[in-house]
């Protein structure tokens, strides 16, 4: 790093320059290159990942190959998965479902365990759960 250079944080820095150190990362630029020409700081801790969210970027399952072959790989990719995503409600109602499905079958397995218990203490004349009162 050079001694003359001012660190800069990351709120002096305007969206238009976020997008342009992201671009210069999507097409191959290490990240900590990108981060220390326009900060004057060698870790950016993350944030260039944030933005790159907050800006609609794609940022799962992309490798450096990919990004360095087509940077407006990922803006395509989340449009796609948008597009194959049904309306709320229809996942809401997916998630209903499931969120029974599962309710039911955890009451089945307490049902089943409460079960074991009583015909283990009855068979083994033992008190197996636990009182309350003891020390």
């Amino acid at each position: 790093m050079d001694k003359t250079k001012k660190i800069r944080f990351t709120g002096e820095i305007t969206w238009e320059e976020r997008k342009e150190m992201i671009e210069k990362y999507l097409s191959g630029q290490p990240k900590a290159d990108v981060w220390e020409e326009h900060t004057g700081e060698r870790m950016d801790g993350g944030v260039m990942l944030r933005w790159m969210r907050k800006l609609g970027y794609d940022t799962t399952a992309i490798s450096i190959q990919q990004r360095q072959k087509n940077p407006t790989l990922v803006l395509e990719m989340k449009k796609e998965k948008k597009q194959e995503l049904p309306n709320d409600s229809e996942l809401l109602k997916e998630r209903i479902a499931i969120l029974e499905k599962q309710l039911l079958e955890s009451k089945i397995r307490l049902r089943a365990s409460e079960l074991t218990i009583e015909h283990a203490e009855k068979e083994l004349k033992l008190s197996i759960r636990k009182k309350s009162n003891t020390k």
